[in-house]
């Protein structure tokens, strides 16, 4: 995302507005007044990478609540198990909205050079 040592002038505090306002929003997008997020690694503050992952706690979480910062704990291992399959591809489905949806914007995007 950041090239070369561009990433050590970016504040912290951009991520963390990211992180508020994407990761700790998800309870609220998805109607789940209990998921919070929990980040363990900042690259904007020298850890190896933006890590984290969700957890689902028992009690209806506060705005304060929905992020936690967790420096030195690991996320669970990943169990394909526990997660729920993907719904069944319907190629037509996906791919007559998308092809159609991008030709306005490449008809629009056309500049004259003369």
């Amino acid at each position: 995302m950041f090239a070369g040592s561009t990433l050590c002038g970016v504040p912290a505090e951009a991520s963390r507005g990211f992180l508020r306002g994407w990761y700790a929003h998800n309870s609220l997008s998805l109607k789940n007044p209990r998921l919070g997020f929990v980040c363990v690694s900042e690259d904007m503050t020298g850890d190896y990478a933006l890590c984290g992952y969700f957890k689902e706690y028992a009690h209806k979480l506060t705005d304060d609540e929905r992020l936690v910062f967790a420096k030195y704990e690991r996320p669970p291992a990943f169990d394909m198990t526990q997660h729920p399959a993907h719904p069944p591809h319907n190629r037509t489905a996906w791919d007559s909205p998308r092809r159609n949806a991008t030709m306005p914007l490449n008809t629009s995007r056309m500049v004259c050079v003369s």
